[in-house]
């Protein structure tokens, strides 16, 4: 057994190595194998790539302007699925938007979406899925493994981040752009769990705050250079760095019902965990 000589049972190792796990994870843990190595490897990790029939999908136009990815393993890395319908709306009408899910998660999604915008609901298996996220422009995705999936195929992406803190998961020097800020005393708690009456630092995330990234995103993809426009997703990780065919079938989303209580901004969630008494 091996592990950095930092963690809390490193004791119990066979070998403690002196990893930085200050660094974002893919970066911690090729240092650590690098280390174990004494050095035979490269300092930094190699490039990977999936097989070409997923990576050729970025050199053909994209069947979608913008692919959500709401779900996550763990519970509380998930925005409230009550907010993509506000999302939708923010986000120009002439956007191709898809979601990509497990069934169930897809379903749930589209029982808040409203009629007005239609979008696509897309699943399969996961060579299915990659090709999806690999045949968008853009990508919005939870900190899941999708977000790393997006680095490695080269996709921008903008990932919702809450418990956990984005420069310990990712690079900030590739093309995903991570939304988050620590609002709550509780943050970034780094646990699959939450131990408070609600995940106060998802569902402060407003709609209009990720639109805006999405937004920002694109137009850096309209002004790369003279590319022709369909081809704007290749090779975007320096451009993207941050700033401070698939089974599918088409639905009519249900009604929504209404997500806010009236009040907008952050104070009326600082004042309901407040009330709650946040931890």
């Amino acid at each position: 057994m091996v592990g950095a000589d930092t963690e809390r049972f490193s004791r119990l190792f066979h070998q403690r190595l002196p990893v930085d796990r200050s660094l974002p994870m893919r970066l911690r843990e090729w240092s650590a194998y690098y280390l174990f190595r004494k050095g035979s490897l490269p300092e930094r990790p190699p490039k990977v790539n999936f097989v070409s029939e997923i990576t050729a999908r970025r050199q053909i136009p994209p069947l979608y302007d913008l692919v959500i990815h709401p779900g996550a393993k763990a519970k509380n890395r998930i925005w409230p699925i009550q907010k993509y319908d506000s999302l939708v709306k923010a986000l120009p009408r002439d956007w191709k938007i898809a979601f990509l899910g497990l069934p169930n998660d897809l379903e749930s999604v589209k029982t808040t979406m409203s009629s007005e915008r239609p979008v696509t609901y897309v699943s399969g298996t996961i060579r299915e899925s990659l090709e999806t996220l690999a045949s968008a422009r853009l990508l919005l995705v939870m900190d899941s493994g999708n977000m790393h999936f997006a680095q490695v195929l080269d996709v921008p992406a903008v990932a919702v981040f809450g418990p956990t803190d984005p420069k310990a998961v990712i690079e900030t020097e590739g093309c995903v752009d991570a939304v988050y800020k620590q609002r709550f005393p509780c943050q970034p708690c780094m646990k699959a769990v939450c131990n408070q009456p609600e995940i106060y630092c998802l569902t402060s995330v407003e709609p209009g705050v990720v639109a805006e990234r999405l937004k920002v995103q694109w137009e850096k993809l309209q002004k790369r250079s003279n590319v022709p426009a369909h081809l704007v997703g290749i090779s975007v990780a320096e451009a993207f760095t941050p700033d401070s065919s698939t089974r599918s079938q088409s639905y009519a989303p249900a009604e929504s019902s209404p997500m806010f209580d009236g009040r907008s901004g952050h104070h009326a969630y600082a004042e309901r965990a407040q009330r709650a008494g946040l931890k």
